[in-house]
């Protein structure tokens, strides 16, 4: 298991989502929800990911309902980002808010690898990885009010943060990128190994000529 020291500031001052840019990804939620909590405040939100998949757009539309919502100047629209962990360890509070199940979650790895407070919406694939109120906590899937109270309640309470952080880095489990790819290769070592592979092969050989 990889883990790293927990992350956590005394103070919040930057929220955000890692993410393409996808309507059922949740940006807009989250948008409204770090409205209700922060707006006019120092606090930032800042959502790193481009459009994918014809929704460029969608873009036009985060940043039109951010100047709707009074939160235009605390937004940052980072755009495609190559170094997701530098942009993670930048966060405070780091949140999946997906308007459907999301199946794994990959975010949710990233976060719990670089030991950082989640909020993750109580669904899907990060009910899997997270213990809400050990290594994160839930809101309730694709409600507004809810992601807004859980905001509040972390970013008010550093203890809280301190904990989640800490339990999120030694999360059972959690590989980094580097670990991954070994143990592809292993597997595929072990299955090009396999007798049974090279006889095959030579059926197969066999079979077509």
């Amino acid at each position: 298991m990889f883990t790293i020291p927990a992350q956590s500031k005394p103070e919040v001052s930057r929220i955000g989502m890692v993410a393409r840019l996808d309507p059922w990804k949740g940006q807009r939620l989250l948008l409204e929800a770090f409205s209700d909590n922060f707006a006019g405040s120092s606090v930032r939100l800042v959502l790193a990911g481009s459009p994918a998949f014809g929704n460029e757009a969608f873009l036009a539309e985060l940043r039109k309902l951010a100047r709707q919502l009074g939160v235009e100047g605390q937004v940052d629209f980072l755009g495609h980002v190559t170094d997701v962990a530098k942009c993670i360890d930048s966060l405070d509070i780091c949140v999946q808010s997906s308007l459907r199940p999301e199946p794994l979650g990959q975010n949710i790895l990233q976060y719990l690898a670089r030991g950082k407070p989640i909020i993750a919406a109580n669904e899907g694939g990060p009910t899997e990885w997270i213990e809400s109120g050990k290594n994160g906590i839930f809101f309730q899937a694709r409600d507004r009010a809810s992601l807004a109270r859980k905001l509040s309640t972390l970013a008010e309470d550093a203890k809280l943060r301190e904990r989640l952080a800490d339990a999120a880095s030694k999360t059972a489990g959690l590989m980094i990128d580097e670990d991954v790819a070994h143990a592809h290769l292993d597997f595929f070592r072990r299955v090009l190994d396999d007798p049974r592979m090279s006889d095959r092969g030579r059926r197969d050989g066999q079979t077509h000529k």
